[in-house]
């Protein structure tokens, strides 16, 4: 049994904190510069039954190193040091021939990315976990309500 006082903010981490260590599935927290890295990043991680947490580089390095602990990524990819305690390792790309790799069939129900809510209510942001459905079947909506046509150039979509 685990006792826990009424303060719902600390239920909250409880059950954030259990969610994370009682998954098998592992958290990849990433410092991303651009929106082409993160698409690379999160089709990588869905094809590897990963969960991306990207981060901005803006952020304060205690609130990154905080959003490490809490959710105990197994994996920190960023282009500068965040903490002199972690082991760094630098990326050697692999030069071997490639593997092919085959298709994937991706679960609705996938957990793939955190994201942060905009953290009016405490100084640390609140995690959201999206699945994958929740990405398809957003895209599949917004494309219902503005279709992308073959010589169309740009689109604006945004959650309403």
């Amino acid at each position: 049994m685990i006792l826990l006082n009424n303060n719902p903010i600390s239920f909250s981490k409880f059950l954030v904190v259990s969610y994370f260590t009682l998954i098998t599935i592992p958290v990849i927290l990433t410092i991303i510069e651009t929106q082409y890295s993160f698409i690379i990043a999160f089709f990588t991680c869905v094809r590897l039954n990963a969960i991306l947490f990207p981060i901005n580089p803006k952020f304060p390095t205690k609130l990154i190193q905080t959003l490490i602990q809490d959710t105990q990524a197994k994996w920190v990819i960023s282009p500068i040091p965040i903490d002199k305690k972690m082991e760094s390792k630098p990326f050697k790309p692999n030069t071997s021939p490639q593997k092919t790799i085959t298709h994937t069939q991706v679960s609705e129900y996938q957990l793939t990315n955190i994201l942060l809510s905009s953290g009016t209510t405490s100084t640390t942001p609140k995690k959201i976990v999206h699945s994958f459905g929740n990405h398809l079947y957003s895209a599949k909506g917004a494309n219902q309500n503005t279709p992308l046509h073959h010589n169309d150039k740009w689109l604006l979509s945004l959650p309403l």
